[in-house]
Parts: structure tokens; sequence; C-alpha cells
């Protein structure tokens, strides 16, 4: 802050502090933990309520972890060098999920700008490794990356074109994301811009079309895991592999889980 706005701050009482003298505060003023059991609740999560009535769930110590260890088990890892940019709503449970995950691999955790329309910038910041987010964002991404090249001419739209054939090729019959000289070509731009250290994504909260989801694994060179979860049981329930091509399915239970399968006649669900 500039001295003026210093001044009208202090007029109003607020004490202003640097960083420095924070982090000294907090090593005067030591505070033990606190002293809790794997059945202590951790957090309320808030969920809109699609089975029922709007809720805030009551999440314990042992939820989480459980729940961090089986999506570990399924292919979701990350250490210190990983950096996550976190923009989802942390009254929800993906983001709490993401997190609680995050803090356990000893990960980097960056917080957005506070504008959700500059989350493109955001992104040539921190560089992350690991993206989640929802279909909605996909789907804009998806149509601007596919716009460019639809916009391509001549020699450069017959190369995409061959580009994205071959990727698409490899993905189905080797699950393989990378192929160089075409990730290199074409589909470099498009990998940075998610910050071009991307090297895992998930979708969830909502379907997502196949078309956009094998555009984007190509355009990218990254797994995108597909999940499905409820605020209940602590998000992640259900996770696609990264080694599964496929899609229009959200994978199997997560090792955490435990599941019943009902028939829903009146939505076809049999």
């Amino acid at each position: 802050f500039d001295d003026d706005t210093q001044k009208k701050l202090t007029d109003k009482g607020y004490k202003l502090l640097t960083m420095e003298e924070v982090m000294a505060s907090g090593m005067e003023n030591e505070v033990d933990f606190a002293d809790v059991t794997p059945d202590t609740v951790y957090t309320f999560s808030y969920t809109s309520g699609t089975t029922g009535n709007p809720k805030g769930a009551l999440l314990t110590h042992k939820n989480h972890i459980a729940m961090k260890s089986a999506l570990e088990g399924a292919g979701v890892q990350f250490d210190h060098s990983d950096r996550h940019l976190s923009y989802l709503p942390l009254a929800h449970i993906f983001e709490k999920a993401v997190l609680s995950i995050m803090f356990g691999g000893g990960a980097q955790i960056g917080f957005y700008s506070g504008d959700t329309q500059k989350i493109k910038e955001d992104l040539q910041v921190l560089k992350p490794t690991f993206f989640p987010s929802v279909p909605r964002l996909y789907n804009k991404f998806y149509e601007l990356m596919t716009k460019n090249i639809d916009s391509l001419t001549g020699m450069k739209k017959n190369l995409a074109d061959r580009a994205v054939k071959a990727k698409q090729y490899y993905l189905k019959e080797q699950c393989a994301y990378k192929l160089s000289l075409y990730d290199k070509l074409i589909f470099g731009k498009i990998a940075a811009a998610f910050g071009g250290h991307v090297k895992l994504m998930v979708t969830a909260a909502a379907p997502i079309s196949g078309e956009v989801l094998d555009f984007l694994k190509i355009a990218t060179s990254s797994p995108i895991l597909e999940a499905y979860g409820q605020t209940e049981s602590t998000g992640g329930s259900f996770v696609t592999h990264p080694h599964d091509p496929t899609f229009g399915h959200v994978g199997g239970p997560t090792a955490c889980t435990e599941f019943k399968l009902v028939d829903v006649p009146e939505m076809s669900y049999t």
C-alpha cells in the first residue's frame, strides 16, 4: 500500500502487518496441534442437494485420508515438484478433495487471481503440473482450440489434420499421449495454454463429451481422468485409469468405496 492508503486504513482502525511480522508473531505464540482422532470432523462440505435437500455434509479425517489413499492407488499421486492452481469453489468437495491430495504429497498450491475470466493468465504464471476442472470450462478450451485448427489453410491445415488423426490412432491403440514430432509442430501452443507443464488432468461434476475428452488428451499430451463422486462420499468414488483410452464411463470404484447398483427405471437406468 502507498502511504495515503495506509493512513486511511489505520485511521479506520486497521492494523497493517508485513508478512515477516505475521510470521514472527506466529513463532512467538506457538499453539499446540489440535487433539484429533480419525473420527473427528475435518470439514463441513456443502452440496446443492442433487439427491435431496441442500446440506452441509460432516466429513471426518478418516474420510479424507481414505479418499486420498484410494485415489493414490488409482494413479493420482503428487510430490513436492507438483503444482496446482486452485480456482474451483472451496465450499465444494471437488476442490477440498484435490487439496487433501496435494497436501498429502507436499505439493505446491497457488490460488487464482479471483477472476475466472483470467484463468488462462493464472495458468501462465503458475504453470501447474495438475489441472482439475469441469466440463463447462473444458468445453470452452475445446471450442477455442478446434477453432484455431479449423482456421488453418493449405499445408498447415493438412499437417494439423494428419496430426489429429495420428494422435487419436495411437491414443486408442496404445494409450500413447505423446507423439514428439506432432506435439512440437502442432500441439505445442495448445499445451502452453495450460502452462506447458501439465502431466495429469481430471474432469468431474458433470458428463463430458467423448469427442472433447479425446481431443484434449491429444492436444495437451496428458491423461484426463473422468471421476464421479458425491459430497457424502468425500468426492472421488469412481475414477478412470490413466491407461484406459476409452470414454463414456467413470471408471471403477476406488478402494475406499462400498457401492451398490440400483435400477432407476423412470430415468431409464437399468
